[in-house]
């Protein structure tokens, strides 16, 4: 099969709404046996899709690359400190070869500077700073993209309502952390996006991953896409955690 066939088959695959859970079927060391082996299974057909091609990566369209970022990252910089360490943060990220960052500091925190835009820690012409904010006083939910301000709301959904409003993205941070089940994050309308790995708390990655795939599978899914993020609460050692 030709990469183009290859490529093509892989689109129309990430279009298929999934049906079926794989949870439905295994569960404890059953399921961690079939996620192992296709783990493997994958790593053996890297292995070989690279001895067969000397550019054994996934073709993109014309024009169109991937971009590396973090978008759930605090500084101290906030209404009760005055000491911008936001650059700093930012040149830890690029240094490592970064090409965007969005610092997503919790809105209750600046709810008088304000400040949800960080052009100052553009530091090189190739890094890019995006405004944000972590809605921070209802469930905390990343506003990614957002042109304006952010400090009044009252749930998710309203929270997720005005990040569109916005022009933002909203992203659901640490899911377990409150807990929300696959119910309660369909009946969000317009949240799309969700933080399966976070840096901070790994160890809630496989419970994250079940919910995502519940999401998914239910009848009344939709297309969800998955967000790792370092959290990372202005400390250089966090930095490529998610």
């Amino acid at each position: 099969m030709g990469k183009i066939e290859l490529n093509k088959n892989i689109r129309q695959a990430a279009k298929m709404k999934p049906q079926i859970s794989l949870y439905r079927f295994f569960s404890g060391k059953s399921l961690f046996i079939l996620l192992f082996s296709s783990v493997l299974l994958l790593m053996g057909l890297k292995v070989i899709l690279a001895c067969q091609s000397d550019n054994a990566t996934v073709s993109l369209p014309e024009n169109v690359k991937w971009y590396r970022g973090n978008t759930h990252t605090h500084a101290q910089f906030s209404d009760t400190n005055d000491n911008n360490d936001v650059p700093m943060i930012a040149k830890w990220y690029w240094q490592v070869g970064y090409n965007f960052l969005l610092l997503s500091e919790h809105n209750d925190h600046v709810t008088a500077k304000q400040k949800f835009c960080h052009d100052e820690a553009a530091i090189s012409p190739d890094f890019l700073m995006l405004c944000g904010l972590e809605l921070s006083n209802s469930r905390h939910h990343t506003a990614l993209g957002i042109d304006r301000y952010i400090g009044d709301e009252t749930s998710l959904q309203d929270g997720v309502k005005k990040i569109i409003a916005a022009d933002g993205v909203p992203i659901l941070n640490h899911p377990q952390d409150p807990v929300v089940n696959a119910n309660d994050f369909l009946a969000t309308e317009g949240l799309n996006h969700l933080e399966v790995f976070n840096g901070n708390i790994p160890e809630d990655t496989p419970a994250t991953a079940i919910l995502w795939d519940s999401v998914l599978s239910s009848p009344s899914g939709r297309p969800v896409f998955a967000v790792a993020s370092d959290d990372n609460h202005y400390k250089q050692v966090n930095v490529e955690r998610g």
